[in-house]
């Protein structure tokens, strides 16, 4: 019997954490419709990173009966080469393999990654008195645009798994194309804010950046890290108009594309309308 493997390989800062979430609660539920998200090895509530590891997948497969099998992590976006067991795996016959990506407007994704820098490394920037090796917001969504080829890494994935193997869609629509997907089994969808990995707002940021750069304590800090997610989803003055059209600028060939290879416009400015 070939297995069906859904894979989810991010990206990050689209939702993964939310879908992953909502899959650990939802064992119960997907196996009665023949479907395993098989239980994360750690704290993070991803599972993909077995797709990684042909060991780890015989294992998944023997342990799992199901006739589906979901695995997601965020980690895997830019991981198609490291595959290659899971491709012998699927040229064998044993799988099938679809892979899912969910994308957010390019502004977005790099106003929640820069939070999530914050979040992770701003003990260390409280060492150094510098948040982000000392360089600007502009720097870093820069740096961030060259190291983020989105379309080469899903064309990549695409390559080695078929030319119909990978999806994209938008990261709002992770509950209805799951529930597509699986054959719309009655899933509960209903993950706290908080265990969803919210971004802090971009207001908050520059504030907690301030901060750092002009050597306030890592208890200071942290406090304000923890006032500000509890206030992640409120207004956001700081998404600017002039900061969102110059990252968006930034990505400018991503989007074309994207919009060329996998039939997606990621664009702000058209979700934006489209969802109006």
């Amino acid at each position: 019997m070939t297995r069906r493997l859904i894979l989810h390989i991010g990206a990050p800062k689209c939702g993964s954490t939310f879908l992953q979430r909502a899959m650990v609660q939802n064992q119960s539920t997907l196996g009665d419709h023949d479907i395993a998200y098989p239980t994360p090895s750690g704290a993070h509530p991803g599972n993909g990173l077995a797709a990684l590891s042909g060991p780890s997948m015989q294992c998944i497969l023997e342990e799992y009966q199901q006739k589906t099998i979901l695995l997601s992590h965020e980690d895997l976006f830019a991981q198609a080469a490291r595959a290659t067991d899971l491709v012998d795996l699927q040229a064998s016959g044993q799988i099938t393999v679809e892979i899912l990506v969910f994308l957010r407007p390019f502004s977005d994704f790099i106003f929640g990654d820069y939070s999530q820098f914050i979040k992770q490394n701003y003990r260390t920037y409280c060492t150094v008195q510098s948040a982000f090796e000392g360089r600007s917001f502009a720097q870093v969504a820069v740096d961030r645009s060259r190291a983020m080829p989105v379309a080469g890494f899903l064309r990549a994935w695409r390559k080695s798994f078929g030319e119909q193997s990978v999806r994209v869609a938008h990261f709002r629509n992770i509950q209805s194309v799951l529930e597509h997907v699986l054959g719309q089994p009655a899933l509960n969808w209903s993950i706290p804010r908080q265990a969803s990995n919210p971004s802090l707002r971009m207001m908050d940021c520059d504030r907690i950046v301030a901060a750092i750069n002009r050597g306030a304590p890592e208890a200071q800090v942290q406090a304000m890290i923890n006032a500000g997610l509890r206030d992640a989803g409120q207004d956001d003055p700081g998404r600017t108009a002039e900061r969102r059209e110059w990252i968006e600028a930034l990505f400018d060939h991503q989007n074309t594309l994207l919009e060329q290879e996998f039939g997606y416009d990621n664009r702000h400015a058209n979700i934006t309308a489209s969802a109006a």
